[in-house]
């Protein structure tokens, strides 16, 4: 009776993150009796191509009744590259510093950097429950000279320090990273992003044309692509930059509410 309540209307759900990917006892009872409800659905939006797919195969649900729409999107007129003169390569990190964002990761791959002689610095930025571990770390491995660690921003400053980094360092560990905006607001800015292969982040980053893909947690590979950018000479890295412009700018949020709009009222119209 409850699923024939919706026969006669368009039924139009949001999916991502841990609605898709639950791993509670909880939460698979609820995705279980709510099943029936989402292959009822005459769209689905999801946030990424990656949970586009997962939604296919777990639900069996018609692709065409699939629809991306990344999460809002970016202001691409406000996140844009400024004229700030780089003195140091600088790595990049803006994320919560909790337990799976690979904070860690960061810190150890840029010590296999700081072994090697290298010249740099890294700038984090966010807050979270880990924020003591964080402390630790960079005084055990003795990176206190080269990291900056300057807290929560309000989102609005972000610009600024986006554009003091030569490239952005995404290395979340979870799957459920639906597409993570951050990484497209730092492309918007000119800087290409050195990602997690996981989640949504393949979707947006292309390897070796915008930025790296590398095995999450491995800080071998990371402190690999890093320095890769670190010896690239003024040419090269413009191509990663105007290529990470090209890519943002498809993820501008005028461009996504004007399709998200468009695809609703398609579904309306079917319906009517």
């Amino acid at each position: 009776m409850f699923i024939k309540s919706f026969s006669k209307k368009p039924l139009i759900l949001n999916a991502h993150g841990s609605d898709v990917l639950v791993n509670t006892k909880i939460g698979k009872l609820i995705q279980k009796l709510v099943t029936p409800i989402i292959k009822k659905a005459n769209l689905v939006v999801v946030p990424s191509e990656y949970f586009k797919d997962i939604i296919y195969h777990k639900f069996s649900i018609n692709k065409e009744k699939i629809f991306v729409s990344p999460s809002g999107g970016i202001n691409t007129q406000f996140f844009k590259p400024q004229n700030i003169t780089k003195d140091i390569f600088t790595i990049g990190y803006v994320s919560r510093i909790d337990k799976g964002k690979g904070w860690d990761t960061l810190l150890d791959a840029v010590s296999l950097l700081k072994e090697k002689g290298l010249v740099f610095r890294v700038l984090i930025i966010g807050g979270g429950s880990e924020e003591k571990l964080l402390s630790e770390k960079i005084i055990d491995l003795k990176l206190e000279n080269i990291v900056q660690y300057v807290g929560v921003k309000p989102h609005n400053d972000l610009v600024n320090y986006f554009n003091q980094m030569n490239i952005f360092a995404f290395t979340t560990r979870r799957l459920e990273e639906s597409l993570g905006l951050v990484g497209l607001e730092a492309m918007s800015c000119g800087v290409p992003v050195v990602g997690s292969n996981i989640g949504g982040l393949p979707g947006y980053i292309d390897h070796e044309v915008n930025g790296m893909l590398f095995e999450p947690s491995s800080h071998h590979e990371l402190s690999k692509y890093i320095e890769y950018f670190m010896h690239l000479d003024s040419e090269e890295l413009r191509k990663y930059q105007i290529n990470s412009l090209e890519t943002a700018k498809k993820y501008d949020s005028e461009k996504v509410t004007s399709d998200i709009i468009n695809i609703i009222k398609k579904v309306l119209n079917e319906k009517i």
